[in-house]
């Protein structure tokens, strides 16, 4: 399961007894990476688990520095059973790391490339393989479901509206094409440049690789200050499709890509 929170941290549902807590595996935890480091450098960067029902904190689920883990962004439990973790802000750190599914131990560094900078989202495709979306090359890079060798660039941004500018999370929609959150970013040697370009939703065909815009940029919320950027993606329990917006606020949208509902979280704090 792939699901993101408002940054700074990203979540995905495991069973408690990962923990070592002894409550029926029919349980559920909420496992978030904190994405930025606390000021006196003790706290963050690592994988922390809480209950999906009360919210109460569980624990630390993998330490911060564990196998390399720095910044960690998407959390994906793949075919395997092990979790998937974007790691990383910089050429030479940022992969793919893998750890054990249930015990939250490192096993390795799974996948990396020499363009690989900012891991964000991570998804497995219907063909087995492994795409990761690189924030700062403007990238969709593909590498082997099972190896973690690197395959091609599935994907990269052109610097115009509806291109692949600043992307961040990827989910396989029920279709089978590759759904693409961009947040109008276009990267110049690893820092990210804020043109003017829209936040939007890409579609992605996998046998073709191109791509169509699936959303546009919403009306930013009341309380956004007029900013709009698209984040990360789930699909409900409804069919529906969810995307969180850094700015405030989860939108719903239906799989034709229509907006059906707009739900404030008043992330920016301003009533």
């Amino acid at each position: 399961m792939n699901v993101r929170l408002l940054i700074p941290s990203t979540l995905v549902l495991a069973p408690l007894a990962a923990l070592g807590i002894g409550v029926s595996e029919a349980q559920a935890i909420l496992l978030v990476g904190n994405t930025r480091l606390s000021e006196d450098g003790n706290r963050g960067f690592n994988v922390v688990g809480f209950d999906e029902d009360t919210g109460v904190f569980l624990g630390e689920f993998i330490a911060a520095g564990s196998g390399g883990l720095s910044n960690p962004d998407d959390l994906t439990f793949g075919p395997d059973g092990n979790l998937y973790i974007s790691s990383g802000d910089t050429l030479e750190n940022s992969a793919i790391l893998r750890f054990d599914g249930f015990t939250g131990e490192f096993i390795d560094i799974f996948a990396t490339s020499d363009t690989l900078r900012r891991p964000y989202g991570n998804a497995f495709g219907p063909d087995g393989n492994l795409y990761v979306s690189s924030f700062l090359s403007d990238e969709i890079l593909r590498f082997n479901g099972t190896t973690g060798e690197f395959i091609d660039v599935f994907a990269t941004g052109n610097g115009l509206a509806g291109g692949l500018n600043g992307p961040n999370d990827l989910l396989f929609a029920p279709d089978g094409s590759l759904l693409v959150t961009t947040q109008g970013s276009v990267a110049t040697n690893g820092v990210a440049n804020f043109p003017g370009l829209p936040s939007q939703i890409l579609k992605f065909d996998l046998a073709t690789g191109m791509s169509t815009v699936f959303a546009d940029q919403p009306v930013p919320t009341p309380e956004s200050f007029g900013f709009v950027s698209f984040l990360g993606l789930a699909l409900g329990g409804d069919g529906n499709l969810y995307t969180s917006d850094f700015a405030n606020g989860i939108r719903v949208y239906d799989l034709a890509g229509t907006l059906l509902e707009t739900r404030s979280t008043n992330f920016t704090g301003t009533n």
